[in-house]
């Protein structure tokens, strides 16, 4: 499959809605959308690599799985090894105990089973879980673990586009059951956002019959129609909005449109948009700038109480550098390496499977207590000064 800049332009589109909304959520309260826009161009993507591998008659199964450890892995891992060395410090018992227990059903990729029954995303109590955001994480992973199989099967039976719409479809449709049955769980489940996966699926599937629409007349229009639909919710939608539902449809439907447009070379100026070097850019670190940003910002709520603007945009700032760190040191050059990097990989999940596991089992290691960081009133109340003088502090933080 090409290469297509402008797809990691929509990447940077959708990881920066997220970050924004989590970082001030009451400067872009629909930003959470950004997360489905992501389902779309993963199933877009990997699709694509997927029937590739299918149509060439390669063995792709333990190919697929072994690109997906080395892709999803690396930051991970490293994300859970610095909130698990925050944690030992700085955390109290029940606090230490319960963010093992999410690196725990993070490293599973079950996260969203865990919050089926927790809380809301939308909760207050949600910013004190550093490890919330794998809910996203662990549906798109349970996706690809059927995925590649049903995609074998269909081509056999040469009724792919077919069976990708009717499993569109009913996914759907368990989407809109739920929305009425509880839309809190609604937003966990798997099979209620599987349609959005398959839905970039399937766009993948038409898009390889090369159709053709002329609309360069009135393309001006029509872009910024389109980006208006597509983007329009990030400030309309908020934490009230019954989301994922039949509302889901707005942003998602514009957003394909926008997408295979795009692909088409039919709105040039978008397409350079998207293609510039600071939106690719943002694109290529879009995976750990998303599990980063979260993390950060939720242990410096847990260890401050609450969050400043200026602690804030320190987190922010922070998690670009470790994002950017994480993407050329650790994440690309694991990418390149050979099958055995995919099992030594695997290998380190377990060993924090099993380390998360016992520091949950065991209460939070309350034995921590003697080397627990006191972090001075009076080192909280400077940020505020900080803040209000509009002053940077001096040294080191």
């Amino acid at each position: 499959m090409n290469y297509k800049s402008y797809i990691d332009g929509l990447r940077a589109l959708s990881i920066l809605s997220v970050v924004f909304y989590h970082a001030f959520p009451n400067l872009l309260p629909g930003g959470y959308i950004g997360v489905d826009f992501f389902f779309v161009i993963s199933g877009y993507l990997i699709t694509g690599i997927l029937l590739a591998k299918i149509e060439g008659r390669q063995s792709f199964i333990l190919e697929f799985y072994s690109r997906r450890v080395k892709r999803l892995f690396p930051a991970l891992i490293f994300v859970f090894i610095f909130c698990y060395v925050i944690g030992w410090y700085f955390l109290l018992a029940n606090e230490f105990k319960e963010l093992n227990q999410h690196i725990f059903w993070g490293s599973i990729f079950l996260s969203n089973f865990r919050l089926l029954f927790d809380i809301s995303y939308f909760d207050q109590s949600s910013n004190l879980k550093p490890l919330l955001h794998l809910w996203s994480l662990a549906i798109e992973e349970q996706f690809y673990f059927i995925w590649p199989i049903f995609l074998y099967f269909l081509t056999k039976l040469g009724k792919l586009i077919h069976g990708v719409l009717i499993f569109t479809f009913l996914s759907f449709l368990c989407c809109i059951f739920f929305q009425y049955i509880d839309p809190e769980i609604n937003f966990y489940l798997p099979l209620t956002r599987f349609w959005e996966l398959s839905v970039g699926a399937a766009l993948f599937i038409f898009e390889k019959k090369n159709y053709q629409i002329q609309f360069k007349k009135y393309s001006s229009i029509l872009i910024f129609g389109l980006v208006f639909l597509t983007f329009s919710p990030l400030l309309i939608f908020n934490h009230e909005t019954t989301f994922p539902g039949f509302i889901s449809l707005w942003p998602i439907g514009t957003f394909l449109v926008l997408f295979y447009f795009t692909n088409k070379g039919i709105f040039p100026f978008w397409n350079n948009f998207l293609s510039s070097k600071v939106m690719v850019f943002f694109g290529k670190i879009s995976y750990p700038l998303y599990l980063w940003h979260w993390a950060v910002l939720s242990l410096v709520t847990i260890i401050f109480s609450e969050l400043t603007v200026l602690m804030t945009l320190t987190a922010m700032g922070f998690s670009f550098a470790m994002s950017v760190f994480t993407f050329f040191f650790i994440e690309k050059p694991i990418r390149s390496m050979s099958n055995w990097a995919a099992i030594a990989l695997v290998f380190l999940m377990m060993v924090i499977i099993g380390t998360s596991y016992s520091a949950y089992s065991r209460d939070g290691l309350e034995f921590r207590y003697k080397k627990l960081v006191n972090i001075p009133e009076s080192f909280k109340q400077d940020f505020t000064k900080w803040e209000n003088k509009g002053m940077q502090p001096e040294g080191d933080c």
